[in-house]
């Protein structure tokens, strides 16, 4: 269950990106404040990509992804530009979202975050009093594969984690978001389990400029999450019934990366998606 329920929730901030006509220009200040309906908060959001490590807007899209062009004319330095991956379980966002980001970039990693919030020692106490000794590990530290089981079957022992994990991982993330911008960071890219669907409730899709989308076969996905997560055939796609349809997830972003070959053809695919965008190299 490596990543498990980490496809399962989270976050804090808010709005969105309003549709571009095409063919239209817009720089990255002109998008900035642009705000569209925020769709209503999926009813099968449940959260539990806090449970498990990683392996790991309703931003409405324009028919053609618009450019984002530099401003020239301006003496301030380049703002740092937003991106948001959205995929399926296992699809590679990681990957790409590591491709994205380039040398110069900074990936904010919502389930590494996550990780820290499980290793403070008042947590792990609070764990033991609530969940009993059976949520510990032999070492001391969470057994995140039982609490994953445990909050899948009692939905008041997910709201009790829920309560706790996500205060601290939204207050974490804005203030990476916030210190890569001060410190003038060209690109930040999200990898944040279920942008899209709890999007109601941590309002980070508003911080994006825009959103990829990661392509990738079923049964690979099921491979993959088999072998680095031990799930049994056909839980990926279990699971993925409780999240917003995949075809939504594309339809609202602004680009697709098709990963569906080698590491070489993904890195290839994610230089087009980022010209696609009129985003300058990464490196």
């Amino acid at each position: 269950m490596l990543r498990a329920a980490a496809e399962l929730s989270f976050v804090s901030l808010a709005s969105q990106t309003r549709r571009a006509p095409p063919n239209t220009h817009l720089t990255l200040e002109s998008t900035r404040h642009a705000r569209a309906p925020e769709p209503p908060a999926s009813k099968h959001a449940v959260s539990l990509f806090l449970l498990e490590p990683s392996l790991r807007s309703n931003c409405a899209p324009p028919s053609h992804a618009t450019p984002l062009l530099p401003h020239t004319h301006s003496p301030r330095p380049a703002r740092t530009v937003v991106l948001g991956v959205l995929g399926g379980i296992a699809s590679g966002k990681s990957r790409v979202a590591a491709l994205l980001a380039g040398p110069r970039g900074r990936v904010i990693d919502a389930d590494r975050l996550v990780d820290e919030v499980y290793r403070d020692p008042e947590f792990l106490l609070a764990l033991r009093d609530e969940f009993g000794p059976a949520a510990l590990a032999s070492d001391g530290t969470a057994d995140r594969r039982e609490l994953g089981r445990i909050a899948f079957s009692q939905p008041e022992k997910r709201r009790w984690l829920e309560a706790r994990i996500h205060p601290a991982v939204r207050q974490r993330i804005a203030a990476e978001l916030e210190a890569a911008r001060g410190a003038g960071v060209p690109r930040v890219v999200l990898d944040v389990p279920l942008l899209l669907e709890n999007d109601a409730a941590h309002g980070l899709v508003a911080r994006c400029d825009r959103l990829v989308f990661v392509d990738s076969a079923l049964a690979e996905r099921e491979r993959r999450a088999a072998l680095h997560r031990a799930w049994s055939p056909g839980e990926v796609e279990r699971r993925e019934r409780a999240q917003l349809p995949l075809d939504e997830k594309r339809r609202r972003a602004h680009a697709v990366v098709a990963n569906f070959g080698d590491a070489e053809s993904l890195e290839h695919e994610v230089r087009r998606v980022e010209r696609e965008l009129g985003l300058d190299s990464p490196t």
